[in-house]
């Protein structure tokens, strides 16, 4: 999926439904969406378990690429392992990030170990 020059400050939704196609998303090029500010809400991140590729470029506005929720890093986080149910985006092969100006929080602590 490429998303090329959208006008809006948010693409997901905070709270998909159970079951949404982006549960099917391999691929996906976000460019040039300058008043976007958080590419994925956490809920998002996890119903993308099939996503491979992700490419976020020329976004000048973005200052998170994965909302972080509120306690997930905490002491008992840092001490257990994820469960599959935790971890985000465990498929992802490849990422690219170019030209974020305003990037601030990947939160990584979240991904697959092998992830990318």
């Amino acid at each position: 999926m490429r998303l090329i020059g959208i006008n809006t400050r948010k693409i997901w939704d905070d709270n998909l439904p159970t079951y949404s196609c982006v549960q099917n998303l391999t691929d996906l090029h976000i460019s040039d969406c300058n008043n976007l500010k958080i590419v994925f809400p956490s809920s998002v991140a996890r119903a993308l378990v099939k996503l491979q590729s992700l490419e976020i470029e020329n976004c000048k506005m973005v200052e998170e690429i994965f909302e972080e929720e509120e306690n997930s890093v905490n002491q008992e986080f840092l001490l257990n392992p994820l469960s599959s149910e935790q971890v985000m985006l465990p498929n992802l092969k490849e990422l690219s990030i170019e030209d974020l100006e305003n990037l601030k929080s990947l939160l990584c602590n979240q991904m697959a170990p092998n992830s990318f």
